[in-house]
């Protein structure tokens, strides 16, 4: 019977795949394609390379839209669903994503909203559409929060135009200045608004 033999050299193949593959790169968007804003578009990132199941995908201030809730970068079904994390830390402009409908993004690990550093604005970031955002990994916090540098400052998460969000985490940290773990911010703030 040779199934326990492949079912080790399976086990050994996807560890060692697991292993180098995953390796985490950071992706960060600009949506500078000029021909869509598509999160499949390797334009639309630095470097020219579509974020992928290894990658920390990085939404900071490049490709920023000075508007709230203009949807600058779209999850489209042409983009692969699952990334290692996803943070919006941008400390101008604001960004919105949209999931088209029937796709679904996984993020293996954190999502954070912030710069994990104190600010001199609030920063806003939503994820709207008829899609599913999943956040799936119990040994990892969601995190909510901004501080401020001489006033209190404030991370926004809105999911009130998301048809549905699935979290299964350790725990959702919002606002907190000093979770176990992460740095001492001062004067954090932070808002999250849940989906449909």
């Amino acid at each position: 019977m040779q199934t326990p033999f492949l079912s080790k050299s399976l086990a050994v193949l996807a560890a060692g795949f697991l292993s180098t593959h995953l390796a985490s790169a950071q992706i960060v968007w600009n949506g500078a394609s000029g021909v869509d804003n598509k999160w499949s578009t390797a334009g639309n990132w630095i470097g020219g390379v579509v974020p992928g199941l290894a990658d920390n995908v990085k939404f900071f201030d490049d490709g920023a839209d000075p508007t709230v809730g203009n949807i600058n970068n779209v999850v489209n079904a042409g983009f692969s669903g699952t990334v290692a994390s996803l943070q919006y830390g941008q400390t101008n402009g604001f960004h919105t994503t949209q999931i088209e409908a029937g796709k679904t993004v996984t993020v293996l690990g954190s999502l954070i909203v912030g710069t994990e550093a104190e600010a001199a604005q609030n920063l806003d970031a939503a994820i709207t559409g008829p899609g599913v955002l999943v956040v799936s990994n119990r040994a990892v916090d969601m995190i909510i929060r901004q501080g401020g540098n001489g006033t209190s400052r404030r991370a926004t998460l809105d999911l009130s135009g998301l048809d549905t969000f699935v979290a299964e985490v350790d725990q959702i940290v919002i606002g907190r200045a000093d979770p176990p773990g992460l740095a001492n911010i001062n004067r954090n703030t932070g808002w999250l608004y849940l989906a449909k």
